[in-house]
């Protein structure tokens, strides 16, 4: 799943297989060959790669999906 909020693009999945298909396939399509070929610049410290879940504007994103927070 890809999920994009102004300037954040989160990407996640129930299993690191799928996750890592976004990340890693040697394709042309991966995720980070297109940020490339738009001229989208991806900055180290703003990355996350590999986490179990992530927090961001009141929700947990995880592998069953969205939570609230709050």
């Amino acid at each position: 799943f890809i999920i994009y909020y102004l300037n954040d693009i989160l990407i996640f999945s129930k299993t690191i297989d799928k996750y890592q298909k976004y990340i890693k396939n040697s394709t042309r399509y991966t995720i980070f060959n297109l940020f490339y070929k738009k001229n989208i610049i991806i900055l180290p410290t703003k990355l996350y790669i590999g986490y179990l879940n992530v927090e961001l504007l009141s929700f947990c994103i995880d592998s069953p999906g969205l939570t609230n927070i709050d």
